[in-house]
């Protein structure tokens, strides 16, 4: 057990958990946004998921998303040993979780608005320009 705990306390492998959990956390974000995309549609604030969503295809929607979580973890784990790289690294798992938190907070909101977001589904104009759909 303390081999664990001295182990544990070295940055290279905290800097490998945390990119684990942010990397798993990414990819649930990967999979709501092409469940959303293909589905109902959804509002999206980010300028530039906008504008790799009007693609109109969700195999680059979901390369863009696997690249940029890549590239994260492989210029992370290049700094490994830097303490930059450890906050890369906590930046990118609370990041990570903040957004899980609120994809819940929009399950929850889609759950109870069905009625309001069928309409902006069918009219996106209702939506000021951040509605979303993939065909």
């Amino acid at each position: 057990m303390r081999a664990v705990y001295h182990m544990a306390r070295r940055r290279p492998m905290r800097i490998a958990v945390l990119l684990v959990a942010a990397t798993i956390l990414g990819l649930a974000d990967l999979a709501l946004t092409l469940t959303y995309l293909t589905s109902i549609g959804m509002f999206e604030g980010n300028p530039i998921a906008r504008l790799v969503i009007a693609s109109g295809s969700a195999w680059t929607v979901a390369a863009f998303k696997v690249l940029t979580i890549a590239l994260t973890v492989w210029i992370t784990v290049i700094m490994r040993r830097r303490w930059q790289a450890e906050m890369l690294a906590w930046v990118s798992a609370v990041v990570m979780l903040g957004l899980f938190l609120h994809w819940l907070g929009y399950i929850a909101y889609a759950e109870s608005s069905t009625g309001t977001l069928a309409v902006v589904a069918l009219d996106p104009s209702h939506a000021a320009g951040s509605w979303v759909s993939l065909p």
